[in-house]
């Protein structure tokens, strides 16, 4: 499946991105006969671009923004079986570190060209909406900023993240989550983080997503594991349950909190959670 095509969106408002159309265009000018539009633009505007240029035989769709721009850019690329490049340009850069193990856009943008065919990557699925990096479900999933903070040395911050969390949690906040496609047990849990497989550290072999299930009863429990995830990882929290599965259902009535690939989507439960083994057609190693 050889590129003939490619078109390059670059998103303006992703957290480290700036307008690099014309050493992008000059780079893929480099390598191919016939381009597609290279554009900076609007988040609003992205889908849209997207589309007309799929519609004018564009077949490779870059993107240089964040995780949620990848995501967006997968979504409509997949459908009509054309592969991304996610260059890294987001805050996090998880998608790009992972595809190409570089935060250059340049550089990834070699490794990706170098390819000679695209690849299925795995997806996961909540109630019809995709996530490619991850996904976290409850009430506090700010958490989860309190950690990156911390490796990013924003000390101060992460500490007044990690009070606020504790001063707003509310016990009562529980849910039930049962795994496998018809689960006969179901659990307690005020939060889910849940690891597409490429993004996983975790042994997850040929199984499925990982799935990070959180206990936690009380505002000293929110503590705990606050430093826990300050320290190291939320799985080495007393309070945490790590589980590999391909599906994941969660009880309940009215909406949610959840984050998909760190952008909020408020949701409504139940939810059914399952992994798409061909989720996402990528231009990267294997």
């Amino acid at each position: 499946m050889p590129i003939n095509k490619p078109c390059a969106f670059i998103n303006a408002r992703s957290g480290s991105t700036s307008d690099i159309t014309g050493p992008l265009t000059e780079k893929l000018k480099s390598k191919f006969d016939t381009i597609g539009p290279i554009e900076y633009v609007e988040p609003e505007e992205m889908a849209e671009m997207i589309n007309a240029a799929i519609g004018d035989d564009c077949d490779l769709v870059i993107i240089y923004g964040g995780d949620g721009s990848a995501l967006s850019a997968a979504k409509l690329a997949t459908e009509k079986n054309i592969p991304i490049v996610a260059l890294p340009g987001g805050t996090m850069n998880l998608l790009p570190k992972t595809l190409y193990e570089t935060l250059d856009w340049e550089e990834a943008l070699d490794t990706a060209l170098a390819c000679e065919e695209p690849r299925w990557m795995a997806a996961g699925d909540v109630n019809g909406d995709t996530f490619l990096c991850g996904c976290i479900i409850g009430t506090p999933t700010r958490l989860n900023e309190v950690r990156e903070q911390i490796r990013d040395k924003h000390f101060k911050e992460a500490a007044e993240d990690l009070v606020f969390n504790v001063l707003n949690f509310k016990s009562e906040n529980v849910f039930e989550y049962g795994l496998g496609r018809s689960p006969k047990t179901y659990l307690d849990a005020n939060l889910l983080h849940v690891v597409c497989p490429q993004m996983s550290d975790f042994k997850t072999g040929r199984g499925g997503m990982e799935i990070n299930a959180l206990d936690v009863n009380s505002v000293f429990d929110v503590a705990s594991l606050g430093l826990s995830a300050i320290a190291s990882d939320w799985r080495e929290s007393d309070h945490a349950h790590t589980n590999i599965s391909n599906e994941l259902h969660v009880k309940g009535t009215g909406k949610i909190d959840v984050l998909l690939d760190g952008e909020p989507k408020p949701m409504t439960l139940p939810l059914h959670l399952k992994l798409i083994r061909k989720g996402v057609l990528v231009l990267a190693p294997n």
